[in-house]
């Protein structure tokens, strides 16, 4: 059984030719964050076992990815030892991990790290702590929270499991995910309005020949789903 102890602006790049747009304030790519928003006191609890926690119920809170995308960052609060973000996928009446990035330093307050972990629709996130004497900061007393333990962690590339264990709980973490680009068709447009349309999709822009007014080619194909941060490559001509 998991327990925890009471203790208490744009910019534009010339490279080899091409111009370059990037910069995230240019894109309007969907942002969402999964899991807890942080607000609530979350006291630095020891867990007891080495485990994989979900949250599975947090009102308010976005527990389930709704859109393929990237994580960004992801932040745990009051967290010492050493955990792992995870993505799940919920296969066979279970969930498997697909991916996982391990923290860095952690401390008092909130930590945040980076990743370019990829999540799909449907997907939620984990924490596995590596050892039972990783703490986390939770707060049994949020209304309605609850999450499901997994024991052992989850790992890649094996069979799905279903939880060890549940308990009402609200979990000090979450993750910042970003909506891939689905690559708008703007051949004959303007440069400008081809460039305002793939933004607009979340995409980044490379012009491979700066010569004429209008996109005469477009690389990758419109309907293409591409990481976020990715650039579509426009031909112009007359």
């Amino acid at each position: 059984m998991l327990r925890f102890s009471t203790r208490a602006k744009a910019a534009t790049v010339v490279v080899a030719g091409a111009v370059l747009f990037s910069g995230t304030s240019t894109t309007q790519a969907a942002t969402v964050t999964l899991g807890s928003p942080l607000i609530n006191p979350l006291a630095t609890r020891p867990i007891a076992i080495s485990a994989t926690v979900r949250q599975t119920a947090l009102p308010g809170a976005t527990l389930v990815a709704p859109f393929n995308g990237q994580i960004e960052s992801w932040r745990l609060i009051n967290a010492s030892g050493g955990w792992a973000l995870q993505v799940l996928h919920p296969s066979g009446g279970g969930f498997v991990s697909t991916g996982s990035a391990r923290s860095g330093t952690l401390g008092s307050g909130i930590a945040t790290f980076t990743s370019g972990l990829p999540i799909n629709a449907g997907d939620s996130i984990g924490l596995a702590s590596d050892s039972a004497g990783s703490a986390l900061g939770t707060n049994d007393a949020t209304p309605g929270a609850a999450f499901d333990a997994y024991v052992p962690p989850l790992t890649e590339d094996t069979a799905p499991r279903t939880p060890s264990t549940s308990a009402a709980r609200e979990l000090g973490f979450n993750a910042t995910i970003v909506s891939n680009c689905i690559v708008p068709k703007v051949t004959g447009k303007t440069t400008k309005k081809a460039a305002r349309k793939l933004r607009a999709a979340g995409c980044r822009v490379k012009v491979k020949n700066k010569h004429g007014g209008r996109v005469m080619k477009q690389k990758p194909r419109s309907g293409t789903e591409l990481p976020p941060g990715t650039p579509v490559r426009l031909t112009l001509g007359s």
